[in-house]
């Protein structure tokens, strides 16, 4: 008899991230019996811009490239109450223009600017540790 632990992510959590393509798998994920691990069985595989919360993941997410982000694609944020925003800004480190993460910051949300690989991991830690973390994640 084969026994094992199986732990079960209670979160959304990112599986595995390439440029232009993130895979995301919803809470409850966990290896099956057949061996397959949450990565291969992940429901999302995602190739445009999206937000992506402990228990939500919004998939309408407007701007493609970090260009093009502005102060309303993160307006949705506010209305989510994280307590820490995660922007990833493509392959690329690129600090957004401050008036862009200004309304974040006079909310009292803590705003943390990387590439969209370091902001998966971080996403990953933050919601398995159970804090309020919204990730906007950006390809290009």
């Amino acid at each position: 008899m084969k026994v094992s632990h199986d732990t079960v992510a209670a979160t959304y959590s990112v599986t595995a991230y390439k440029a232009g393509e993130i895979t995301v798998a919803p809470p409850g994920i966990a290896p099956d019996a057949g061996g397959r691990s949450a990565d291969e069985r992940a429901v999302k595989h995602l190739s445009r811009s999206f937000l992506l919360l402990p228990d939500r993941l919004i998939e309408e997410w407007p701007p493609e490239r970090f260009e093009e982000l502005r102060e309303e694609h993160l307006a949705l944020l506010l209305d989510l109450n994280p307590e820490v925003a995660l922007i990833g800004t493509g392959a690329a480190f690129r600090f957004p223009d401050p008036a862009v993460t200004a309304p974040l910051h006079a909310a009292g949300i803590g705003v943390e600017v990387m590439d969209t690989a370091a902001a998966c991991r971080t996403f990953n830690i933050l919601a398995s540790e159970g804090r309020r973390v919204a990730a906007a994640l950006l390809m290009l």
